[in-house]
């Protein structure tokens, strides 16, 4: 089982993320802005995280950044 974490603001592309991996088999989490990226890819385990750069709250590259500290 892999699990993905989608930060994403735009509701049209992580739908159409969930349709496309959800029945490859992928267990996905989304948050709709930076922060809540931040804090839920640190107080969860993923194997890979996709992160938008122009975010709500904290900029993707912030949230890069502070995720590799």
């Amino acid at each position: 089982m892999t699990r993905l974490l989608i930060v994403d603001d735009n509701p049209e592309l992580v739908n159409g993320l969930y349709g496309f991996l959800e029945p490859l088999g992928y267990v996905l989490d989304d948050a709709r802005d930076g922060m809540t990226g931040l804090r839920m890819a640190t107080q969860n385990d993923y194997d890979a995280v996709l992160l938008d750069v122009i975010l709500p709250r904290l900029d993707g590259l912030s949230v890069c950044r502070k995720l590799r500290q």
